[in-house]
């Protein structure tokens, strides 16, 4: 049950009440729900240098920066949205480095 207590949210990011504006938001995959999740999060006045894209590929994005999952488990008290479809697979991940506060974005 520990997995449970870390997954903080399940749902849509523009449901997600737990991302304020001054939270560093940590985005894991970064396909089409990890872009739509990046646009949404700027519309909620997240400011762009708070928010880090993690994804296994390298990509080049002029909106944020761009680390590996390695570098992203590093950053302990950042909020962490797992948009990718291996989602169990990347909690697992972060929950084995201390990772507490796991959001699940769908759809």
């Amino acid at each position: 049950m520990q997995t449970v207590r870390r997954i903080k949210y399940i749902g849509k990011i523009e449901k997600d009440k737990f991302i304020t504006d001054n939270s560093m938001v940590i985005i894991c995959g970064f396909g089409e729900r990890g872009r739509k999740t990046l646009d949404t999060l700027i519309k909620k006045g997240v400011p762009e240098n708070q928010i880090v894209l993690c994804d296994r590929r390298q990509q080049n994005n002029e909106k944020s920066k761009y680390i590996t999952y390695e570098e992203a488990a590093r950053f302990k008290s950042a909020v962490f949205l797992i948009t990718n479809f291996d989602v169990r697979e990347c909690a697992e991940f972060l929950i084995k480095r201390g990772i507490t506060d796991i959001h699940i974005i769908t759809g």
